[in-house]
């Protein structure tokens, strides 16, 4: 008997394919849509600093954000 692969968690940079992962995965963190709406604007308005937002991916999934923001 062999023991299934171990699970893959990476880090690695958002990239503009993660947007809707990390909305719906803040969203549901959070329980509301407010925080994730916050990431959103952050983003958009420059404030989120460029190279410093970041995911964790387990098997292909986004399941981690974090973001620096001025």
């Amino acid at each position: 008997m062999t023991n299934p692969p171990a699970p893959q968690f990476t880090v690695r940079p958002e990239t503009s394919g993660d947007i809707d992962a990390i909305h719906a995965l803040t969203a549901a963190a959070f329980g509301q849509v407010d925080e994730a709406e916050l990431v959103d604007a952050l983003r958009a308005s420059g404030n989120g600093l460029e190279g410093l937002s970041f995911v964790g991916v387990l098997d292909g999934e986004v399941i981690a954000h974090a973001m620096l923001s001025r």
